[in-house]
């Protein structure tokens, strides 16, 4: 080999040795770090998510930028792979409190449970106090957001009486509901109301406190299919 070949190998070795010098300050791929920004990104990008759980996805954010800033700086790999779990954890747990949330959002939506307040009416009479307007307002307005929704509210009584008076005072108990939430804006084809007298009794009607479990309007709730859920409340 010739003093031009002996340089022209120097040369190729050393532009060698700068490529081998040049790949190992590259930081590696971090499977930890990459798990990490995955998860993030579907957390963070789920609306649902973002309403639900935002501080932990604040978390998440701030953990896997210094697992970032850490692999950028070619620092302990121990720290990269520690942040990037907590900014895994934090995403995941933010995750999670979204699914519960539109879990606990679909249940209360298939069985949702409007419980008028107690002593809607006095005794033997048909006028709603104002806890039974404050009830029929408050039902109103979850009708107003729900428009796929429809109502069908029971008046009820306890058995004394002739079985005539109950059945009117039941009826005009349940009427006087409806006609509550026509007056708030709902149309009157949503709400169908009707009297059952002392049918169904919850409690016994052989105690005061029977009777007044018995004295009650049920209010049952469509939930779309057809099916209905009921509350009652004691008057």
């Amino acid at each position: 080999m010739n003093h031009r070949d002996f340089v022209r190998t120097g040369i190729v070795l050393a532009s060698g040795g700068l490529v081998l010098a040049a790949c190992s300050s590259t930081p590696q791929p971090n499977a930890a770090l990459n798990q990490a920004k995955a998860t993030y990104a579907s957390a963070s990008n789920d609306p649902m998510v973002q309403t639900s759980a935002p501080e932990k996805l604040a978390d998440a954010q701030d953990s896997l930028q210094v697992a970032q800033q850490a692999w950028n700086d070619n620092e302990d790999k121990a720290k990269v792979d520690h942040n990037a779990y907590l900014a895994q954890r934090y995403s995941e747990t933010a995750i999670e409190a979204a699914k519960f949330r539109t879990a606990a959002a679909q249940a209360a939506n298939a069985a949702r449970i409007i419980t008028l307040p107690g002593v809607l009416f006095q005794t033997g009479k048909a006028d709603l106090n104002a806890q039974g307007v404050q009830a029929a307002n408050d039902l109103a307005n979850f009708l107003r957001v729900r428009p796929d929704r429809t109502v069908v509210v029971s008046g009820y009584t306890d058995d004394t009486g002739s079985a005539n008076i109950n059945a009117a005072l039941s009826a005009a108990r349940a009427d006087v509901v409806k006609t509550a939430l026509v007056n708030q804006g709902i149309a009157p084809s949503r709400i169908q109301s009707k009297g059952l007298g002392p049918s169904n009794p919850v409690a016994s009607n052989a105690t005061s406190d029977g009777r007044q479990k018995n004295r009650r309007v049920e209010v049952a709730i469509s939930q779309g299919s057809g099916s209905e859920m009921s509350s009652s409340a004691p008057q």
